[in-house]
């Protein structure tokens, strides 16, 4: 028999070995949750995905009419020639996503798989991207995050971290502010018309299309590169309460 031809029962064996692993595929979900995580963190998969979250989202931006409240206060920092960091929650990124800056953004992106096609949707988007999170290489993300601030470019930092807890401000923003004499600038937006992911732990906000969405910027907070350990505790506290009563302001001037 010629090499490379299987004989009957060997090709048998394959294909009832094919169609075991089909039926494990769909009758496993760990199977099939495996394969499609494999397919997700391949490079090509990754930058296909990211083109098309980036044309999703421009042409919804496109639909909404986005105002901005408080963006003087923003001129205002660039006029003393300082460095902006925008404070934000999880959950109302995507609104965001609208805000006129008016340097060059540096983000951060955590170093999951699900982080490196964010990181991809943030570059198409224009920002610079750091990977990191609070809870794995917070540190060095940070100095790269601080390297680029010396590069004249501002910052936008979620203070709740990359995990949570949900409204409770984490230390990167202020040191951030410590460290470089930058401005913290409180940013929250809302939308007259919305899905709430409830059950994702950020409660993510999703403009409807066509939906009118305000964009609030709070008043500037500066940290002493003096301030002991207890000042800067002090400090966070009264951003995490600024940025919340600021949230709580923009939601109700959309619920009239």
């Amino acid at each position: 028999m010629p090499k490379g031809i299987p004989v009957r029962g060997e090709s048998l064996i394959g294909t009832l070995k094919d169609r075991a692993f089909v039926r494990s595929f769909f009758d496993d979900p760990s199977v099939g949750s495996l394969a499609m995580k494999t397919l997700l963190s391949k490079p090509w998969v990754q930058a296909i995905l990211a083109f098309l979250a980036w044309a999703v989202i421009r042409l919804w931006h496109l639909t909404l009419r986005v105002r901005v409240i408080g963006q003087d206060q923003e001129r205002k920092v660039n006029h003393q020639g300082k460095q902006v960091i925008y404070a934000f929650w999880h959950g109302r990124q995507f609104m965001l996503f609208g805000y006129p800056a008016l340097r060059p953004l540096v983000q951060m992106a955590s170093l999951s798989r699900d982080g490196s096609l964010q990181a991809r949707i943030l570059q198409r988007l224009g920002y610079t991207v750091i990977r990191g999170s609070s809870s794995k290489q917070g540190k060095e993300a940070l100095q790269a995050m601080s390297l680029c601030i010396r590069r004249h470019h501002h910052a936008a930092l979620a203070l709740d971290g990359s995990r949570g807890p949900l409204h409770q401000a984490k230390f990167g923003a202020v040191k951030l502010a410590q460290t470089h004499g930058a401005c913290i600038l409180p940013l929250t937006a809302q939308a007259s018309r919305a899905w709430v992911f409830s059950r994702s732990w950020d409660r993510y906000i999703l403009p409807k299309p066509f939906s009118r969405v305000v964009i609030a910027l709070g008043e500037p907070l500066e940290v002493p590169q003096q301030a002991s350990r207890d000042e800067m505790e002090s400090y966070r506290r009264h951003l995490e309460t600024t940025l919340m009563q600021k949230s709580r302001d923009v939601d109700l001037l959309m619920e009239k």
